[in-house]
């Protein structure tokens, strides 16, 4: 009240007024009556403010006896006081009572949790424990799939030829000399089936432990860099840096040369595999406590963490393993002829890109007497035995191309020599023949002579099918080559990947050899027709075929043709800078594009521009540097190898 804030002083005072008058402390009651009044007063309530007055005089009055007041007020304090006592008292018994309620809940709820909680970790082991067992009848149900599917395919592959040159067999009009050699053809694939059982009775062996190979004892680095000679066209072709890093000029070691050659390249493929263009493939070599140290790093893509653990099991396909087309054989492979040289070999991510693969071996193999050197005279005759027992082929093939009047390429694409051989010799009558023994030997033949149509086998060393196709369909120049898959894989799956990576048609080994050789003509055909529109509007000229395009198609390809002469001269030619000019998206020019013309944008461009090369090398005077820079391109050995690959000559023979 004093503070002048009566509203907050009323409960104090009416709280004051009942205790008071409980304890009949007259004193406190004329103190609160006299306090009421005031309140009443300042609230302009004069009436109560009477009242509350009137009852503090009486309360004062009541007070002239203090003795008695005294006494009486003790009396009531020791009366509330062991009536708060005895209240204390029953309210403790009652907290305990409630404690040890509640104490005997938490250990029933304590018990019951516990239970629940054992309960949920028996069936989540249980759980798991039967998932890791679907798990491992899936993952061995898809290996013994893909262990049949791989196994069929080498067995397919020398039926493919068993088949056909059977077939062949047929014809009346065979010489003898053509008979004995089909004949001789179809041993030969009998006796390699014999040799596939042997080797799969022999693999068994492998992965039981028992050696094949011979131990020999060399320099095990001049016998890697041998090695890696035949990559380094490939590697430069794109971009890829394969670099030897070692201190030591030479390593003295027991080795088996052939799993050493085995597992280098089955590495080398990984990398090249997985490594994008302008990546570097490292290759480190040292020496530590009487063991080979041997790391193979790329700047690849890395194996993803979910496969890790798994890349050496048989039959294994990982997520980009599957994407790549790869088969799971190679690295068990590699890590049982590091086993058999008494090594070992891990795997693990890098921190930047890529992985790297470690592999420990013993300088020494302890368990042998006596071990036969090895010596790099004798590998490079070996190599030269076996480019001597394959030169035939190669032979035929610098015989066909002095030929004035060139039928049509064929590059074969196969692994397997025999089924090579025998497509050769059902192409040959018509057609010129190249072969190739994967994807990575493939393309880089095509840098050299520019195939009109591809035949290609999917599971091959290196690059197999499926990367071989998506690379044909990468390229400006090679694009619109039509492509023909001939595979022991029989799965619809397979052949619908195919057909997504680019493939024209699919043909399953063993295959008749009336329909392969039609097909070959059909696509052929189709391709020629194609090339031939192609060049009519690019001319702007009415060809067979191109009938079929509106006014408005045809005014759509001469309006790209006059931004393609525009761009020439900047040397601007990308599809955004095309797409731009034609005021239109990047994908929608591609598709409107590979309607018209059936090839895309670059490919058609190119084309345009050697199309234009060749008419200013006929009607001009004009240096060939002068021609390469009005066709658009600044490297003129580019322009060159780009002009032979669409016309089979050097741009000064043309002119000439």
């Amino acid at each position: 009240m004093e503070q002048k804030r009566p509203d907050q002083a009323t409960p104090y005072l009416q709280t004051a007024f009942r205790k008071a008058s409980e304890l009949h402390s007259f004193e406190h009651l004329r103190n609160v009556s006299r306090l009421m009044a005031e309140y009443q007063k300042q609230q302009g309530d004069y009436r109560k403010a009477l009242h509350y007055f009137s009852q503090s005089a009486a309360y004062a009055d009541s007070l002239q006896d203090p003795e008695e007041s005294r006494r009486i007020r003790e009396i009531c304090i020791g009366y509330e006081r062991q009536k708060a006592q005895r209240d204390m008292v029953a309210y403790q018994q009652l907290y305990e009572s409630e404690q040890s309620l509640n104490r005997m809940y938490h250990v029933m709820a304590l018990v019951l949790l516990a239970l629940t909680v054992v309960v949920i970790l028996i069936l989540i082991y249980v759980t798991r424990i039967r998932k890791e067992k679907i798990d491992a009848l899936n993952r061995i149900e898809n290996m013994r799939s893909t262990f049949f599917t791989n196994i069929t395919h080498e067995f397919r592959t020398p039926l493919t030829v068993i088949l056909g040159l059977a077939d062949q067999l047929k014809d009346a009009s065979l010489n003898h000399e053509q008979r004995v050699h089909f004949i001789r053809s179809i041993e030969k694939q009998g006796t390699s089936l014999l040799d596939l059982v042997n080797q799969l009775l022999s693999l068994s062996k492998l992965m039981a432990g028992y050696s094949q190979g011979e131990w020999r004892h060399g320099d095990v680095l001049s016998f890697l860099r041998m090695t890696l000679t035949g990559y380094k066209d490939f590697a430069q072709m794109h971009q890829l840096r394969i670099a030897v890093q070692t201190n030591l000029e030479a390593i003295e070691m027991d080795f088996i040369p052939e799993y050493f050659e085995k597992i280098v390249r089955n590495l080398l493929g990984n990398s090249f595999k997985f490594t994008p263009n302008g990546g570097q493939i490292t290759l480190s070599l040292d020496v530590k406590d009487g063991h080979l140290l041997f790391d193979v790093s790329d700047t690849g893509c890395g194996i993803p963490a979910e496969d890790i653990d798994h890349v050496f099991e048989l039959f294994y396909m990982g997520t980009e393993s599957k994407r790549m087309g790869s088969s799971g054989i190679g690295l068990p492979f590699v890590q049982q002829m590091v086993l058999q040289m008494g090594g070992s070999v891990t795997v693990s991510n890098n921190p930047g890109a890529g992985c790297t693969f470690h592999i420990e071996m013993p300088l020494q193999n302890k368990s042998l007497e006596q071990i036969r050197p090895w010596l790099l005279e004798d590998e490079y005759q070996r190599i030269n035995q076996t480019n001597i027992a394959a030169g035939k082929l190669e032979q035929s093939e610098e015989t066909e191309s002095d030929n004035e009047q060139k039928p049509p390429l064929v590059l074969v694409v196969e692994d397997n020599n025999d089924v090579a051989e025998y497509m050769h010799m059902l192409l040959h009558l018509h057609y010129r023949v190249r072969t190739a023994t994967d994807g990575y030997d493939a393309l880089h033949k095509t840098e050299n002579e520019l195939p009109d149509l591809i035949v290609t086998d999917l599971m091959m060393p290196g690059m197999d099918g499926y990367a071989l196709c998506r690379m044909v369909r990468q390229s400006e120049v090679i694009g619109d080559v039509p492509i023909i898959v001939v595979s022991a894989r029989s799965e619809a799956d397979d052949r619908i990947r195919a057909i997504d990576e680019g493939a024209d048609a699919f043909l399953l080994k063993p295959f008749n050899a009336n329909e392969f050789l039609s097909l070959v003509a059909h696509l052929l055909e189709r391709r020629n027709k194609q090339r031939q529109q192609l060049q009519g509007l690019i001319e702007n000229q009415e060809v067979e075929g191109s009938s079929d395009l509106s006014a408005e198609d045809k005014q759509y390809i001469e309006r790209l043709n006059e931004i393609v002469r525009q761009q020439m001269a900047s040397g601007d030619l990308s599809v955004d800078t095309l797409s731009s000019q034609m005021c239109t998206s990047r994908s929608v020019l591609n598709r409107r594009v590979r309607q018209l013309t059936g090839t895309s944008v670059a490919a058609y461009v190119l084309q345009f521009r050697m199309q234009h090369a060749k008419h200013l090398l006929l009607e001009t005077h004009m240096a060939i540097g002068e021609i390469s820079l009005a066709c658009g391109f600044d490297d003129m050995s580019y322009f060159s190898r780009v002009f032979r690959q669409s016309f089979g000559v050097t741009p000064s023979q043309f002119r000439k």
